[in-house]
């Protein structure tokens, strides 16, 4: 018959939005994750909850202002390696770990 909830529908939509979209892949046994995110022209904001390394959970959330791009991660638990891979030219200039700045180009 036919139900409301389909598991198996809802897969051929967030499966690719993740992978594609996000460019989100891990590997739980060693604990390591790539994003590399290719999102549509003109989305300034993103916020992503919940993507799961084993056990522990990555939140993000993406803005863009001018030719800046921040995101902000949470994690629960703490997953040994996190890569990121950006499209085109794109640089990262700083980065920071709880408020203290670890990169400055």
């Amino acid at each position: 018959g036919i139900t409301a909830f389909q598991c198996w529908s809802e897969t051929g939509v967030t499966g690719p939005v993740i992978r594609g979209m996000l460019g989100w892949t891990c590997n739980a046994l060693d604990g390591t994750c790539t994003l590399a995110p290719q999102l549509p022209d003109g989305w300034d904001s993103l916020k992503v909850r919940g993507l799961r390394i084993g056990r522990d959970r990555v939140d993000f959330d993406m803005t863009v202002t001018g030719d800046t791009v921040t995101f902000d991660f949470t994690t629960t638990g703490a997953p040994k390696e996190l890569t990121f891979t950006f499209a085109g030219e794109t640089q990262v200039l700083t980065i920071h770990k709880n408020t203290k700045l670890i990169l400055d180009k």
